[in-house]
């Protein structure tokens, strides 16, 4: 839903989960990934430009599941579009603060 592809990751919103460059050994969800403060501030930027409804347009659970898109729950009967959307809000909280604070940003799928 950030990128607007299934995995097609590619720079600003799209890199806020997948994105950087991997380091380290496969935890067993792929390798840590490393975004720089350049790359953070550009996620950020990113997530703040948007638009909640357009996510909403990209939400489409039969073709997640045919992707295969993680965690893989988009057809058992629930229809968590809002609850998916408050987890957006606390993703741009976090990257906002990142950029701020001119830190480098780990990710680690557990």
């Amino acid at each position: 839903m950030l990128a607007g592809t299934d995995w097609q990751i590619g720079e600003g919103a799209g890199a806020a989960i997948l994105g950087g460059a991997e380091i380290g050994q496969d935890g067993g969800y792929g390798p840590a990934r490393l975004l720089d403060p350049h790359t953070v501030r550009g996620v950020a930027g990113a997530l703040d430009a948007l638009d909640v409804e357009v996510l909403r347009a990209r939400y489409d659970p039969d073709a997640m599941t045919a992707a295969e898109i993680y965690p893989d729950l988009w057809t058992n009967g629930t229809d968590d579009l809002d609850h998916l959307m408050s987890y957006y809000t606390e993703l741009r909280r976090f990257y906002q603060a990142a950029a701020a604070n001119g830190p480098a940003v780990l990710l680690a799928i557990t």
